[in-house]
C-alpha cells in the first residue's frame, strides 16, 4: 500500500511536469541567500520519495521478522536465520533513515559562509572551516557519484555525494566550493547573492 501510494505521487507529478513543460526541474529553485550564508538544497520532492521507501522497508522487514520467527506461521521466501538477521539489520537501518529524515525535514544541505562549510545529510551535519581543509577533490575513495570530497586532517573526509542534486550541473557546485576555499577576497559573496549569481554562470576559478 504505501509504494501504490508512492507510485500514483510520482505519475501525478511527472504528469504536472509534462503539462507546465517543466520535466527537469532547476536546481535553482532551491538555493537561497540569507543569514549571511548561500545555501543550496535537494529538491524537496526527493525526501517524500525516500519517506516512503523507508516507511515501505520498515513495515515489510518488521512484518516479516515478527512472523518468520513464528512456527505456526508460513513465510513466503524464508531463509532461516541468516536471512532473518538481514532482514533485522533492514530494519534497524530503516529506522535509522526515517529518524533522520524526520529530524531533518530535507534529503541534503550544502551551507557555504564567509567561516567556513556545513554539509546536512539523513544521517547528521558536518561542518569545517575554510582553514581546516587541506584540499578539495571530485573522486572519493566510495566511488560516489559526482562527488565533492573535502580532506580535513585527522578527521574523516566531508563527502558530498551528488553535487549535482545541489545545481543545475555537479561540476559547477564543486568549482564553486573550490573557488571560494581558494579565494578568500571573494567570500563576502557568499552574504549577499553574488555567489548564486555566479553559480548561474559559473563564473569560478578553476585553478
Amino acid at each position: 500500500m504505501v509504494f501504490v501510494v508512492g507510485t500514483v505521487y510520482c505519475v501525478v507529478q511527472a504528469a504536472t511536469s509534462v503539462a507546465r513543460e517543466t520535466f527537469t526541474v532547476s536546481a535553482a529553485r532551491y538555493r537561497e541567500s540569507v543569514d549571511s550564508a548561500t545555501t543550496l538544497r535537494v529538491n524537496p520532492a526527493i525526501a517524500v520519495l525516500y519517506g516512503i521507501a523507508l516507511v515501505g522497508a520498515v513495515l515489510g522487514s518488521s512484518l516479516y521478522v515478527m512472523f518468520s520467527a513464528r512456527e505456526s506461521v508460513r513465510v513466503l521466501f524464508s531463509g532461516g536465520v541468516v536471512f532473518r538477521s538481514l532482514m533485522a539489520a533492514l530494519l534497524g537501518l530503516s529506522l535509522l533513515g526515517l529518524s533522520g529524515l524526520v529530524r531533518s525535514r530535507e534529503p541534503g544541505r550544502l551551507r557555504l559562509t564567509p567561516a567556513g562549510i556545513e554539509h546536512a545529510t539523513l544521517l547528521g551535519t558536518r561542518s569545517a572551516t575554510w582553514d581546516q581543509i587541506t584540499d578539495i577533490a571530485d573522486v572519493a575513495a566510495s566511488r560516489a557519484h559526482n562527488p565533492i570530497v573535502l580532506t580535513i586532517p585527522d578527521a574523516k573526509p566531508i563527502v558530498v555525494s551528488n553535487a549535482d542534486r545541489y545545481g543545475d550541473a555537479g561540476p559547477a557546485v564543486y568549482w564553486m566550493v573550490r573557488h571560494y576555499w581558494k579565494h578568500p577576497e571573494d567570500r563576502g559573496e557568499l552574504t549577499d547573492g553574488r555567489a548564486l549569481a555566479r553559480l548561474v554562470t559559473a563564473q569560478f576559478a578553476t585553478d
